[in-house]
């Protein structure tokens, strides 16, 4: 199974993935100044991860969220790209 989150295609491994995401909500950028920067980052860092096979699926995108969430509440915000390259580099090798 597919699922389409922001014009972008990952596999769908879980049925509650479509609900994890709902809850997901605006965590990400409700806590980082400058919505519309935030949502560009993350659009960016999508199109990498999928365009570069980096992440197809859902449930690792969801982690990938959650990391960056508790990183916020520590009070280390992604400010580029390269930040957030450098955060999912972290995720991928565990």
């Amino acid at each position: 199974m597919v699922l389409e989150v922001f014009g972008f295609r990952f596999k769908q491994r879980m049925s509650h993935n479509t609900m994890m995401w709902a809850q997901l909500d605006r965590c990400l950028f409700n806590q980082v100044h400058g919505v519309e920067k935030s949502l560009d980052l993350v659009f960016d860092v999508l199109h990498y991860m999928t365009n570069f096979n980096v992440v197809t699926d859902l449930c690792a995108l969801l982690n990938i969220y959650e990391i960056m969430r508790k990183q916020f509440e520590k009070g280390i915000i992604v400010t580029s790209k390269e930040t957030a390259t450098e955060l999912l580099a972290i995720i991928a090798h565990g």
